[in-house]
């Protein structure tokens, strides 16, 4: 587990100020990121490698390695299981960590929230019929 990307073209995110919306357009399942979280997905998908982002994380906090590690890889493992991000090619280039992390608050754990309630309206949208050029394809 070095480095993890969105799993795109079916995952869509955006974020804003703090707060950072998937949706998993395959599942018909959205989430919402806290704001650790947050800051953790935006630095993976600039590439950045989990150890370089588990010590900056921890300088930054002041959070023990350990613990901002175990909170790190249980986020990681719980978007992988949901299929929100892959591991990055080797071509991909890493970047360096780039977010601003609170200090003299200490560390919150990142949390994922999942909903489901949206799932059939999600599912029947027309988007998953648009190809990468913006033209319809069949399935």
């Amino acid at each position: 587990m070095s480095r993890f990307r969105p799993n795109s073209p079916p995952v869509v995110h955006e974020t804003v100020g703090d707060e950072t919306i998937i949706v998993n357009l395959d599942a018909g399942v959205y989430y919402a990121l806290n704001s650790s979280g947050s800051r953790l997905w935006i630095e993976l998908e600039r590439g950045v490698q989990v150890a370089e982002l588990v010590d900056d994380v921890a300088r930054q906090s002041g959070a023990s390695a350990d613990e901002v590690e175990a909170a790190v890889r249980a986020f990681i493992d719980t978007l992988v299981a949901e299929d929100l991000v892959v591991e990055a090619e080797n071509g991909d280039q890493p970047g360096a960590p780039s977010v601003t992390w609170p200090t003299g608050t200490g560390f919150t754990a990142p949390a994922l929230e999942r909903y489901t309630d949206m799932q059939e309206l999600l599912l029947l949208d027309p988007i998953h019929d648009i190809g990468v050029g913006g033209w319809a394809e069949e399935r």
